[in-house]
């Protein structure tokens, strides 16, 4: 799985624009993939579009279909879950030191809370 990010920014500050036009595939369908899928993600006009790669000799189409279906479904019961919180919770992605680890995080927010 690969997140490649939020793009609304870049195409708000007219930075760069995405293109409607369909790539097709970016390499061979015969090539062996070392990965049984490849997903990818990222936000674009505030909507997260999701790109799945298979090996059409491995799987049907609509297996992988089927599959979307349920990615699909379990991330709008993670958003729905996020979206009814009350009070923010935090991670360590949420802070731009690399070096944050959960520890870390940990004694953060019990500092916090303290105060």
């Amino acid at each position: 799985f690969n997140y490649l990010g939020q793009f609304d920014q870049d195409i708000q500050m007219n930075s760069f624009e995405v293109s409607p036009v369909q790539t097709g595939d970016e390499i061979s369908p015969d090539w062996e993939r070392p990965y049984i899928l490849d997903i990818s993600g990222a936000v674009s006009s505030g909507c997260l579009k999701m790109h799945i790669v298979y090996n059409r000799y491995q799987y049907e189409a609509q297996t992988i279909q089927t599959f979307a279906g349920y990615f699909k479904r379990i991330l709008e019961d993670i958003i729905r879950h996020c979206a009814a919180k009350e009070n923010r919770e935090w991670s360590a992605a949420d802070f731009s030191d690399e070096e944050l680890t959960l520890e870390d995080l940990s004694e953060i927010m019990g500092a916090v809370n303290k105060l």
